[in-house]
């Protein structure tokens, strides 16, 4: 994770970019995109770096797309510095989020509010061992990240 490179205006995870490897985000002038996106250009037009700072909640440019709004919203709702942490610490427990030649794993969601539907809290309980999903949450989870439940949750009785 090249955590510098941060969350792109519209919500992408530059720093979990494996694309364009000399790209070093919106605002570096590298950004191969930049011509053409209206993200970008809405962001700088408003005078704002992100769309997460934005009080309109809208669907332009790559908002239109699942995986930037949910990264998007996550940040309104509770920071780039957290989902930055939550990234990395996704990454180094195994999650990919970009997969060459297929489909990322936020990509066959259509509703953003079941995906982001898990609370911090209930996030972090999962995480430590603190609290047992139920068998949907788990399913929903797995879902996700393309595994099965139990690759994800162990059994202990």
């Amino acid at each position: 994770m090249k955590r510098e490179l941060g969350i792109a205006r519209c919500g992408l995870a530059c720093c979990l970019c494996t694309e364009n490897v000399t790209c070093g985000g919106c605002d570096s002038g590298e950004c191969p995109d930049k011509e053409w996106c209206e993200n970008r250009k809405c962001t700088i037009s408003r005078k704002i770096g992100h769309c997460y700072e934005c009080s309109e909640k809208c669907g332009k440019g790559l908002l239109a797309k699942i995986k930037p709004r949910v990264f998007t919203e996550f940040a309104r709702r509770y920071g780039e510095n957290y989902l930055l942490e939550c990234l990395e610490r996704n990454e180094k427990k195994g999650i990919v989020y970009h997969r060459e030649g297929i489909i990322g794993d936020y990509d066959d969601f259509d509703d953003l509010e079941e995906l982001i539907g898990v609370r911090r809290e209930t996030i972090v309980h999962l995480e430590n061992g603190r609290y047992n999903p139920s068998l949907k949450m788990a399913m929903d989870i797995a879902k996700v990240f393309h595994v099965t439940v139990e690759e994800i949750f162990e059994f202990v009785d």
